[in-house]
């Protein structure tokens, strides 16, 4: 288990404890022994530890210990965060949320979602979610990305949910949002390789879920559907037919995907110009299978991606130019959301910004 995923576990059992008042004396277990109890480091117990004190839940006195904030057993300043917590872009928006309901005098209690999650593990986050929906609270904000993922999309409608991101429900769901707006970022990417000269732009898509993808109004609010609508526009006002140009997930699995994409970029008669990826994840995937394989990658692909900047410039081996989401004003503004009553919110839409790398 990594380090990042035991944080998490050890945040999810403190939190769980919390919720469930086993602190009576508002004085938690010392470092040591929550060590010995979970079976892990002490590094750990301590980020930890630094994430709920940074949320507003927990206090810790030198030489005292570490205790609940009293405003933290008032369910009233609580914010519940329902989002995939890990990775790029997810983890630093979900800082950016904490510290913001933090200084804002509010405490958060949080369901952190994952792509990969055993049956047991899926059956405690469903248990979690529940458990959060029926307690009272300030308000509930959710990613779109997880509500195909939840068990209940009526006990969620009637908390009056904040949602951001994009949505990814195959039921429908009458709540406001903060959405990125995924059109106008791939409209800006591809206008950008056209002019630097690509006339074969590819665009890597990530998989859709069934039940959205045939589902008309649902598939309409998807982040997938926005970037191909956003990136053909872009190609049509060029004279190019943008279907021509995107290249879907098969049947295969993700690492035949990846392998065929770099067959692609290998092969003289197929390689395109220009590759954006509606994610940036989608473009370093291949890159790095490419570096294990010490294959060398044609130089004159203009490489663009959507998503979290620092992270495609600091960790994807070839950096390269990428729409940012401006997490920081989203932030704000979900949290501006939230603390309206839902009768006064509204759907708020976050222009990207392009970021260009040579």
């Amino acid at each position: 288990m990594n380090t990042g995923a035991k944080t998490e576990m050890v945040l999810e059992f403190l939190r769980e404890k919390i919720c469930n008042d086993s602190f009576p004396n508002g004085q938690l277990p010392r470092e040591t022994d929550l060590c010995e109890m979970l079976g892990v480091s002490r590094v750990t117990v301590r980020r930890a530890l630094a994430n709920l004190s940074a949320s507003g839940i927990i206090v810790r006195r030198q030489r005292a210990g570490t205790f609940l904030r009293e405003k933290a057993l008032d369910r009233q300043s609580v914010i519940g965060i329902m989002m995939c917590t890990q990775g790029h872009g997810c983890s630093d928006l979900y800082s950016l949320l904490s510290e913001k309901l933090s200084a804002r005098g509010f405490s958060t209690q949080v369901v952190s979602f994952q792509r990969s999650t055993s049956e047991d593990r899926s059956i405690q986050r469903q248990q979690q979610v529940l458990r959060l929906l029926t307690q009272p609270s300030r308000g509930i904000i959710v990613e779109g990305y997880v509500l195909g993922d939840l068990p209940c999309l009526d006990s969620l409608q009637r908390n009056a949910p904040v949602l951001f991101g994009f949505f990814d429900s195959p039921q429908a769901l009458e709540a406001s949002g903060v959405w990125f707006d995924y059109e106008d970022g791939a409209y800006q990417a591809a206008r950008f390789m056209l002019r630097n000269g690509c006339r074969r732009p590819l665009l890597i898509m990530h998989s859709i879920p069934f039940q959205v993808r045939f589902n008309p109004i649902n598939y309409q609010r998807h982040r997938e559907k926005q970037i191909i609508v956003g990136f053909n526009k872009a190609l049509a006002e060029a004279g190019l037919d943008g279907n021509d140009f995107v290249f879907g997930p098969t049947l295969l699995g993700k690492s035949k995907d990846e392998e065929l994409i770099i067959r692609i970029m290998q092969d003289s008669k197929l390689r395109p110009d220009g590759i954006l990826g509606s994610a940036d994840v989608l473009l370093m995937r291949p890159l790095k299978e490419a570096l294990r394989l010490k294959l060398k990658m044609p130089g004159d692909i203009l490489f663009v991606g959507i998503g979290n900047t620092p992270w495609s410039s600091g960790d994807s081996i070839h950096p390269f130019s990428s729409v940012d989401l401006q997490l920081e004003t989203a932030s704000e503004k979900i949290v501006e959301q939230v603390l309206l009553a839902p009768e006064k919110r509204k759907d708020i839409f976050i222009k990207p910004k392009l970021v260009v790398r040579k």
